[in-house]
């Protein structure tokens, strides 16, 4: 009796909003009172894609696919601060807004019976919307270019967003051989992931922090 082992294509179609925050609080290490308690954060987060279970010549093959569009709102910065009249130095938590939007995909299939093959990729645009501040010291340049000074407020938002790789991608092959005679199945995994150079200077112009580059690597799992 031959029995057919293959099912009919899924596809799922799915769409998502959701809403979070993060609390504000009281900054102990404020060095001026109008830095002593900081507001909260808020993001909004819209996201759609499809889940499939497809076949293509005879081989089975799964491919998902979303899309994402966060609006964040309040996001908190720390930084040091200091004080010129007192001589104290201590801490401020600035806020900016941001969007961040991006596509992930993964998809997998297997060309032979004990035999899968997959692959994985997303990309991630992250830009802030605005990030000014009043400066308590000399900044020495904003996105202008030009030092900025109290009273007047001072523009970080044409620096990257912080921790944000904008590409990561990973491909893997995974096979299993049974070895008959009740011996088990002799399995192998294979996974190559690659994550792109990302920025972490969070409260300064890049150029303004050597070193907060962080190049990209990739890791080999065997």
């Amino acid at each position: 009796i031959g029995l057919d082992y293959r099912v009919a294509p899924e596809l799922l179609l799915y769409g998502k909003v959701s809403r979070g925050y993060k609390s504000g609080g009281i900054n102990a290490n404020a060095v001026f009172t109008s830095t002593r308690t900081f507001p909260p954060e808020f993001v909004t987060s819209y996201e759609a894609g499809f889940k499939s279970d497809l076949w293509m010549a005879d081989m089975p093959l799964r491919l998902n696919a979303t899309y994402y569009y966060l609006n964040y709102k309040g996001i908190q910065r720390a930084t040091g601060d200091f004080n010129p009249d007192t001589g104290a130095a201590g801490a401020r938590v600035l806020n900016a807004d941001a969007r961040i939007q991006g596509i992930e995909a993964e998809t997998s299939f297997r060309p032979v019976p004990g035999l899968e093959i997959g692959a994985t990729f997303s990309y991630t645009d992250a830009k802030y919307k605005r990030y000014e501040f009043v400066p308590t010291t000399t900044l020495p340049a904003d996105c202008t270019g030009n030092a900025v000074n109290a009273p007047d407020t001072a523009d970080l938002s044409c620096i990257p967003f912080p921790y944000v790789a904008p590409y990561t991608y990973s491909f893997h092959v995974s096979a299993e051989q049974p070895l008959g005679d009740e011996l088990g199945t002799l399995a192998m995994f294979v996974a190559y992931s690659h994550t792109s150079a990302q920025h972490t200077a969070g409260t300064s112009l890049p150029s303004a922090q050597p070193g907060e580059r962080l190049e990209p690597f990739g890791t080999l799992n065997l």
